[in-house]
């Protein structure tokens, strides 16, 4: 057994307190002895006169009894309990005289109960003058309790024959230590015996007291189990397992041997062997042994670990080639600053080598703009607590010659030997940014040739439908006048009349046509005059409403006026609502036909006013909408279109919109009409005048309802 041969190493102890104990019986045993000598030189029949009764025994043995060390059982021939000391029934949790006259055998185990007859056989025999065993009592609650019990026998007199008194040591915490000991030493023996690592005990000399069973196997497989059982030597040990002679290795055998003789707690080494060109690595470890020198050494096959170690170097030699032929910029830094650096990143720095860059912090090369923003994407703790999560960014570096360089920083948090570390992959995006430039340039000249094609377009698309709207009115002009050239003397005065309309009709075509132009250029350039004052709003917009029911109730068309508030006084320019006004109706007229609506609201919005001019005409497609108040620009393009129009006119409307600080839009759906929804600013302007004069504002100019309603022919 293995542990066997190293018992005497911590059993030193229990084997004290066993002697103690022994010593103990040995002195009640003389003790015995003693009185029996006294009785036979006459003096027993004192001793027996004082030991007539239990009390009397108990108060001559008191000195002992007392000590609760020696505890005492008087038994009678036939085995039953006569007296039994009070601090062995409360040890065993027995009230006073509860056993008495109880046998010995129902407290006692059976299995020493054989044992025990035989030794009182013995001692009525006179074949034993006394006799020695460890015996279980049972307790009260059941449990056994194991005491040392010293047997001998008494004379009482001629009458009563012989009694039997048991002398007592309890040892029960003793056997109780001895069991947990001798399972500690199986479960460690078994322990030791199950594992594969190889162990061995060396005495001072270095010759083998004990190996445990993947030792024994190994010697044996190696033909070297006859040297151990003779007591072989560490070195030959570590020889057959090392295949190298230690004794070579003058610092390593000295070691060892500081270790043997107590100089040295312990010391490990690896070595290994080679078989079938494969090495084999142990791991010895060589621990000292305190009290009489020697050491335990155990042989652990580190093999596996060995080649995970060479196949880890070769890895990270690998990944060390991978990196340096990378791409991008890799770094890796600590609170230390950077910690790795590849040669992409040594390129990107401008330095001369990675050794330039260990041990500096990467903001060193961020450009000063972008310092603030690094540090709070990559220095704050908080940015990224768990491990592994990534963050992207473009910023600016700086190189050591001062170079500025656009790059895209990868960012992770990484956790390498308990510390936090950062890992930084760089790319540098100077072509990338070039390119992206030269993109966006491209993209602002072919923008560029896309709004010259179309503002050619436009442009030709407008100088064809000026010459068409030119030409149709001095058409119709240059027609009435022959007319009238040709029958000068026929005409009557109503004919007359009706020429001379289309004449007047046409030319107030020519001069909106001209107006409208005119009034653009002055816009883009700024000088269009606006002749702001206040005016009541509602009023204005519904004279001019009601100025025009006659001329759209005769085209079979019903025009309703209604308004949520009476009056509402606003600065504007009266000349210019009356224009925007009037141009959404005639737009309104043109493109509802007979039997159709035209209604114009006006609703309050409190610091606003907003017009409606809703009708039930065709309606604009939805594709249409977005290019409906641009210049120029008309629905329907074709020169042989059913209504005639510059496409002037609803731009010229939202400028004019837009100079009053307010905005103008329109909804429609096809086949069911459109509303034309403009909202102006309600506010007011220090005027030294009173309101102006509201007949004046309608009587200048009657003709401007004829001018802007010009394009509808009847």
């Amino acid at each position: 057994m293995v542990l066997e041969k190293f018992r005497k190493l911590g059993g030193l102890q229990m084997e004290k307190l066993h002697l103690f104990a022994e010593f103990i019986i040995f002195a009640v045993v003389v003790l015995v002895y003693v009185f029996k000598s006294l009785e036979k030189k006459n003096i027993v029949e004192k001793i027996k006169k004082s030991f007539e009764d239990k009390e009397r025994i108990y108060k001559v043995l008191s000195p002992i009894i007392r000590s609760g060390f020696i505890t005492i059982i008087k038994i009678d021939v036939n085995g039953k309990i006569k007296f039994m000391s009070p601090e062995l029934e409360q040890r065993l949790g027995y009230s006073k005289g509860e056993l008495n006259d109880i046998s010995i055998e129902r407290i006692s185990n059976k299995e020493e109960l054989i044992i025990e007859r035989q030794n009182i056989e013995k001692l009525l025999r006179g074949e034993l003058k006394s006799s020695t065993m460890d015996k279980r009592i049972k307790d009260n609650q059941g449990r056994w309790v194991w005491f040392h019990c010293n047997y001998s026998t008494v004379e009482i007199d001629d009458e009563k024959g012989k009694e039997f008194i048991m002398y007592c040591i309890d040892i029960d915490w003793r056997k109780q230590t001895e069991n947990s000991l001798s399972q500690s030493f199986e479960l460690n023996e078994l322990l030791l015996n199950s594992i594969d690592t190889k162990i061995a005990a060396f005495d001072y000399n270095g010759d083998v007291i004990a190996v445990n069973k993947a030792m024994e196997e190994f010697c044996i497989n190696n033909k070297i189990n006859n040297q151990i059982k003779k007591g072989s030597s560490f070195q030959q040990v570590h020889t057959s397992l090392s295949g190298k002679d230690i004794s070579k290795n003058v610092k390593r055998i000295t070691k060892v041997r500081e270790v043997f003789t107590g100089k040295r707690d312990s010391y490990t080494f690896e070595s290994y062997y080679e078989q079938s060109s494969k090495r084999n690595w142990y791991l010895t470890s060589v621990s000292s042994l305190e009290n009489e020198g020697g050491a335990i050494v155990s042989y652990t096959d580190i093999t596996k670990r060995k080649e995970l170690e060479e196949k880890l170097v070769k890895s990270e030699e690998k990944y060390r080639r991978l990196l340096s032929l990378l791409p991008v910029a890799v770094f890796l830094c600590s609170n230390d600053g950077i910690e790795y650096c590849n040669n992409e990143g040594v390129k990107l720095l401008g330095l001369n080598g990675a050794e330039d860059a260990i041990g500096r912090s990467l903001i060193n090369y961020v450009h000063t703009d972008y310092k603030l923003d690094f540090m709070d994407k990559f220095m704050d703790p908080q940015e990224f607590p768990i491990c592994g999560s990534s963050y992207g960014t473009s910023e600016l570096f700086i190189n050591s010659v001062g170079e500025s360089v656009p790059v895209e920083i990868e960012y992770t948090n990484l956790v390498s030997e308990d510390e936090n570390m950062s890992l930084f992959i760089i790319k540098d995006i100077s072509e990338k940014v070039k390119a992206n430039n030269l993109k966006k340039a491209m993209e602002a000249k072919s923008k560029e040739l896309k709004d010259a094609k179309e503002y050619d377009k436009v442009k030709t698309e407008f100088f064809a439908n000026i010459s068409h709207e030119l030409r149709t009115p001095i058409n119709i002009i240059f027609s009435a006048l022959q007319v009238m050239g040709l029958k000068d003397n026929k005409i009557n005065s109503f004919s007359t009349e009706k020429y001379i309309g289309m004449i007047k009709q046409n030319c107030y075509r020519l001069l909106r046509l001209v107006n409208n132009l005119i009034d653009i250029t002055k816009i883009d350039s700024g000088f269009f005059n606006m002749l702001i004052k206040n005016y009541d709003i509602i009023e204005i917009i519904e004279n001019i409403t009601l100025s025009v029911a006659q001329y759209v109730e005769n085209r079979n068309i019903e025009l309703i006026f209604d308004t949520e508030v009476e009056e509402k006084v606003i600065a504007c320019d009266p000349d210019k609502i009356e224009r925007i006004i009037l141009n959404i109706l005639a737009n309104s007229v043109k493109f509802t036909p007979e039997g159709g609506q035209i209604m114009v609201n006006i609703y309050d919005r409190s610091d606003e006013i907003q017009v409606s001019v809703r009708d039930t005409g065709v309606g604009i497609p939805k594709d249409k909408l977005n290019i409906i108040f641009e210049r120029f620009r008309q629905v329907d393009k074709t020169l042989s279109r059913n209504r005639e129009g510059s496409g002037i006119g609803l731009s010229l409307v939202k400028s004019l919109v837009e100079l009053h600080g307010g905005r103008i839009e329109v909804k429609s759906d096809v086949g069911k009409g459109s509303e034309f929804i403009f909202t102006l600013p309600v506010r007011t302007i220090e005027d030294d005048s009173n309101l102006v004069d509201k007949a004046s504002l309608w009587q200048e100019n009657v003709e401007k309802i004829d001018v802007e309603f010009s394009d509808i022919y009847a």
